[in-house]
């Protein structure tokens, strides 16, 4: 059994695939119960931290038939936080891949929990979202996680920009920073000076798709 939240299909509104159709697999738990006071800004998605508790079988069956009927190939998994549940992660891409079709997985992470050897081999890429801790979550991965990464980072305030603005030089993966907001006007207003010190930094801009589309809503 797994506590699971939810699966759908949408387009990757954050990080390297931004704009990229895709099926989303939630699971719920997270290590992590992110507020301002705590790490700046309130998690998006307080939903996933109780879910229900399903099957792995049939969970895999239900995100198969969704993949089928989107005609969809890219697999987003997500939480919560998911690298608490490995073995349902291993489970679902290997069900997924017996169908002998190119499927794409990319896994949404905090980074607090690296991935074991056996999920890395079959992980496209990680779409590591850090909270706290910031250079000891990106060491980390830099010396213990092969394969494609991705660090994006949620900047809420200059004095956060400024706390994150050599991080670049302490990783060999991408790095991308992505303004806070959970409402269109926030996320546009804070989108508008933020691209301008990405520019001055050379670092990649990460716009949240998903809030300025359809604001702060959960999937249906």
């Amino acid at each position: 059994m797994v506590e699971f939240c939810e699966s759908f299909a949408s387009i990757q509104g954050e990080g390297i695939n931004a704009g990229i159709v895709c099926i989303f697999v939630r699971f719920a738990k997270c290590n992590m119960h992110c507020t301002k006071a705590t790490v700046g800004f309130d998690c998006d998605t307080p939903y996933s931290f109780t879910g229900i508790e399903k099957p792995i079988e049939q969970v895999c069956e239900d995100v198969g038939k969704l993949c089928k009927e989107n005609k969809c190939k890219h697999i987003c998994i997500t939480g919560g936080e998911p690298l608490l549940n490995q073995d349902a992660m291993i489970a679902l891409i290997n069900y997924l891949k017996n169908n002998k079709l190119a499927y794409y997985f990319e896994v949404e992470t905090n980074g607090t929990i690296l991935p074991n050897k056996k999920l890395t081999s079959v992980v496209n890429l990680w779409n590591v979202s850090p909270k706290k801790d910031f250079l000891e979550v990106v060491k980390n991965w830099d010396r213990n996680v092969s394969g494609q990464v991705f660090f994006k980072f949620v900047i809420e305030s200059p004095e956060k920009l400024e706390l994150l603005k050599d991080i670049k030089s302490h990783t060999h993966y991408w790095v991308g920073f992505m303004p806070e907001g959970y409402d269109r006007e926030t996320s546009i207003k804070n989108s508008i000076w933020l691209v301008e010190e990405c520019k001055k930094l050379n670092i990649r801009f990460c716009p949240r798709l998903q809030i300025i589309l359809y604001g702060n809503k959960r999937a249906v």
